[in-house]
């Protein structure tokens, strides 16, 4: 197996970047409001400690998704973007960090980093972020945030992928403004970290 991305056959259809709020600031322009989401620290279920050291891969994300800017879906096809609100960084960085302080919190890893950090490690955790958008498919008029995230575990030095998930949470907005779509994406994501967190715990000592 291998997180390689697969090939897709993607139509996407952009709004111009002025009417979607990505356009660079001009002077006396007003900066995008930044909205940070939340690791995850409670687990509904006990979790197994670990005697294994995790790193944490930088997340791979098709482009629409790979952005600061905060993504909406209008049917299968259009992608499109919130005007004047952002992610603090990249969607993939930010659940990088995300993963790393929601295995943190656990306290039942010796060790958690970035793979980037180049520091010892015995597992791998790879993912792809298949889906974080609010999708406004409903006739109320109000979205759904969706959060699908492949996970993989490989064992290091050798790259041996031995686990394999995929979670996807969708959470029902119900009013359609940023704050409370802000706040979906917080649920859907939380949700999200909880079970990748606990289906890593249980699998990491299954590597060969």
């Amino acid at each position: 197996m291998s997180l390689m991305p697969k090939t897709r056959r993607r139509f996407v259809l952009l709004a111009a970047m002025a009417l979607s709020g990505c356009a660079p600031l001009l002077p006396g322009g007003t900066a995008p409001r930044l909205f940070v989401l939340s690791p995850r620290t409670e687990f509904t279920s006990p979790l197994p400690s670990a005697d294994w050291r995790l790193a944490i891969a930088q997340p791979y994300a098709p482009a629409e998704i790979d952005s600061a800017r905060i993504a909406l879906r209008r049917g299968p096809f259009a992608i499109d973007y919130f005007a004047d609100a952002a992610w603090p960084d990249r969607a993939p960085t930010m659940m990088q960090s995300l993963l790393l302080e929601s295995f943190e919190e656990t306290g039942r890893l010796p060790s958690v980093t970035r793979e980037q950090q180049g520091l010892t490690a015995d597992i791998l955790l790879l993912t792809e972020l298949q889906r974080f958008d609010a999708a406004y498919d409903q006739a109320s008029g109000n979205p759904t945030v969706v959060v699908r995230i492949l996970a993989q575990l490989a064992s290091l030095p050798g790259h041996t992928i031995f686990a394999e998930t995929r979670t996807e949470h969708r959470e029902p907005v119900p009013r359609n403004d940023i704050d409370a779509i802000v706040a979906g994406f917080d649920r859907a994501q939380g949700a999200a970290m909880a079970d990748i967190v606990a289906w890593a715990l249980k699998n990491g000592g299954k590597r060969s």
